[in-house]
């Protein structure tokens, strides 16, 4: 009797271990997808602000020619 109520606790407490460490690595992905958003979103908006600062010294150095 002891020994099954050792195997069932067992049974447990692995299914607690691999139940969290299937928490944490859906946060680690989470985190990292999370990261990799703001890196693109800025990535875009520093592409934006180029985009627009070369076409602002274009027209100006034009209409100085």
């Amino acid at each position: 009797m002891s020994n099954r109520r050792n195997t069932r606790r067992a049974n447990r407490q692995a299914a607690r271990r691999a139940a969290r460490q299937e928490k944490k690595d859906n946060r680690q992905a989470a985190r990292q997808e999370k990261k990799e958003t703001r890196q693109a979103a800025r990535q875009e908006r520093k592409e934006t602000r180029q985009a627009a600062r070369d076409r602002k010294s274009t027209r100006l150095n034009s209409s100085h020619a």
